[in-house]
């Protein structure tokens, strides 16, 4: 199947499920709009083995298996395309492959915005209450967990490519979805009471806090290999919607033709540090109209672990321990400082690669 038809396979499968979900509420049957327990989270995050989460190539599980998502259980999707400015002639480095390639348009992708737990509500002291005995009061105070999920089909029978996205580790104060940018990184430091999870997906990898983007460069939109292969350390998201908008209504009112980010690359580790080697790569299209995504869809995203960049960028791992100075004077490791929070920083600054702007200027 050609990306353009994987894509439209999975939509269709997601509007069913939408229209299945619409239909029990019409009935009265089971709606799956509600949110799981804090309890259920903690106690689905302890049981689950995560090698498939990890390894399954799959875009979509039968909704007759019951694989409810505990995380990220509601969201918003719609189809998108992502597309990469040119390679400017005047910047020194090594472009990125496959569907980062530069120039490209990669058209058939899906993408879903969620919350990793539900949104808190004043109004409802006793959820509140189980929420700070379980995550602890400054998650429990957070009004929103941002998370990005992307899908980018290929052709030739390869796997599709995945990204995931995530903000503040105890969430944001906001209720605006776009109110930050995302990072496929998340910093080392741990408030005590994520310290266990963490300590449970260490058994899968050795740093379960960076998420891989090698498979993502390894073959382009037509499932062809990359022949001069080359991957970023990591990828952050900035909003681009004018005005925000709350999450989960205001996000489903999302039009087709919004430009909903812009895609930002570090290429190195040691580049994380300096703002003014961050690149500006590309930007995020919407293509279709926003629908609900339910716990029960279906959609899946394979999360790549960061050890299988490491395989082809072994100095990597050792890099990420290298002492660095931002500019604002903070210190650290390169682990425990880039993220999120450090890249939106950079990009308000403004002295980072644009390389649309670039690419214009020297054409």
């Amino acid at each position: 199947m050609s990306a353009r038809e994987q894509q439209e396979e999975i939509w269709n499968k997601l509007v069913a499920a939408h229209a299945q979900n619409t239909e029990s509420s019409k009935s009265k049957t089971k709606r799956q709009d509600d949110w799981p327990s804090y309890n259920d989270v903690l106690q689905d995050v302890r049981k689950t083995d995560y090698n498939e989460i990890l390894t399954c190539p799959a875009d979509i599980h039968p909704i007759s298996e019951g694989r409810d998502k505990t995380i990220c259980p509601q969201g918003a999707v719609c189809c998108a395309k992502l597309e990469l400015f040119s390679f400017p002639n005047n910047i020194k480095g090594k472009p990125y492959s496959g569907l980062l390639g530069p120039g490209s348009t990669a058209e058939h992708c899906i993408i879903r915005l969620s919350s990793a737990l539900q949104p808190m509500n004043s109004n409802d002291n006793k959820n509140n209450k189980l929420a700070k005995m379980f995550l602890g009061k400054r998650l429990a105070s957070a009004k929103l967990f941002p998370a990005v999920a992307i899908k980018l089909f290929r052709g030739n029978r390869i796997e599709s490519g995945n990204i995931l996205f995530l903000g503040c580790k105890v969430g944001q104060e906001e209720e605006d979805f776009f109110a930050h940018c995302l990072c496929t990184q998340i910093t080392s430091s741990m408030p005590a009471t994520l310290k266990p999870i963490l300590k449970l997906f260490k058994k899968y990898s050795a740093t379960p806090l960076l998420l891989g983007n090698s498979n993502l460069c390894a073959f382009d939109m037509d499932g062809e290999m990359s022949n001069d292969f080359n991957f970023p350390f990591c990828l952050t998201l900035r909003p681009r919607v004018e005005n925000g908008a709350r999450f989960l209504d205001e996000v489903l009112d999302i039009p087709a033709g919004t430009h909903l980010y812009d895609l930002f690359a570090s290429p190195d580790p040691l580049s994380v540090a300096d703002g003014r080697k961050l690149q500006r790569i590309g930007r995020i299209v919407t293509t279709s109209e926003m629908i609900p995504s339910i716990p029960s869809d279906g959609l899946f995203f394979r999360h790549q672990k960061k050890d299988e960049d490491f395989q082809f960028k072994p100095h990597w791992k050792s890099e990420l321990q290298t002492k660095v100075t931002l500019r604002t004077g903070r210190k650290g490791t390169v682990a425990s400082v880039a993220g999120w929070k450090l890249f939106e920083h950079q990009i308000a600054d403004g002295g980072y690669i644009d390389f649309e702007e670039a690419s214009e200027g020297s054409s």
